[in-house]
């Protein structure tokens, strides 16, 4: 039985060599057998050790077993990594391939200003909601084929994360209708970058090709055809993949007049959807 003493020198031992192991990051990944080999400590010490840390809240899990230390307490000894670092600890771990989605991608893009309290992340591996560092993260399963148009946003202490392109963003709106609910916003994306002439709006089109869903590139060209802009490749791309199953325009309701071309069935009127489009600042 450990006394109190003999906690409170494990937990130094810990700190310490979190403080070794971070390498300049603000945090060290700990794993209970690399613990357990440190300290020469049995597999019931270290997960006495972990379960008493993270009661405090002066670790964080990523999974049983697998841990972030930080690598210096801050004041009040309570300590939470940025989210991002936890997502990117975890997938580098497991050497899974993949990229951000949603609410954070849609932010990074001034897409909105709300803070994700979830975080969504495209992979080859893992799927469903799991809390990673007390960060709640809903895992997009996907082929390996889905996964691209991104760049890497560079973070401090030499962390890169697969972030999707402003287009590749959009797209997810679009292909992910019922998981973010935001198909009539990305609508007035698209149609900002109609309105302003964007070079993006051919490269919208070009990674809808790559990466769209049939749905999502039925919905995407019905549209561009609405704004008078050229959606050919996108017809001739569903045609051969053939529209055998209509889509509502907004997804929900399917009263609407159906455009026989798309297959879409126009539930919601174009006029009163772009009244919502924000007008510009005059310079």
């Amino acid at each position: 039985m450990e006394n109190e003493n003999q906690r409170n020198v494990l937990d130094y031992k810990l700190n310490a060599l979190a403080g070794r192991w971070s390498e300049g990051r603000p945090w060290a990944l700990v794993t209970s057998q690399n613990i357990c080999d440190a300290l020469q400590i049995t597999p019931r010490q270290a997960a006495q050790l972990f379960t008493r840390l993270l009661a405090q809240g002066r670790i964080q899990q990523l999974q049983r077993g697998l841990y972030l230390a930080p690598g210096q307490l801050p004041p009040g000894k309570l300590w939470k990594p940025n989210p991002l670092h936890a997502i990117w600890a975890f997938m580098d771990f497991h050497k899974v391939p993949w990229q951000l989605t949603g609410l954070a991608a849609f932010q990074h893009h001034g897409f909105s200003t709300q803070i994700p309290q979830r975080f969504s992340v495209y992979n080859t591996e893992f799927s469903g909601v799991k809390i990673v560092a007390g960060t709640e993260i809903s895992f997009i399963q996907v082929k390996k084929e889905r996964l691209g148009s991104i760049f890497f946003l560079n973070m401090r202490d030499g962390i890169s994360i697969p972030m999707p392109t402003k287009v590749r963003t959009i797209l997810d709106a679009l292909i992910e209708e019922k998981r973010f609910g935001m198909v009539k916003s990305c609508y007035l994306w698209v149609a900002e970058l109609a309105r302003d002439k964007s070079h993006e709006l051919p490269d919208l089109v070009s990674c809808a090709l790559l990466f769209g869903t049939k749905s999502a590139k039925m919905r995407l060209g019905f549209f561009l055809d609405k704004l008078g802009h050229n959606s050919e490749k996108l017809f001739e791309n569903v045609k051969i993949e053939k529209m055998l199953s209509r889509v509502s325009f907004v997804p929900g309701s399917r009263r609407g007049v159906l455009n026989a071309k798309w297959q879409i069935i126009q539930n919601e009127s174009i006029e009163n959807l772009l009244s919502e489009l924000e007008v510009p600042d005059e310079d």
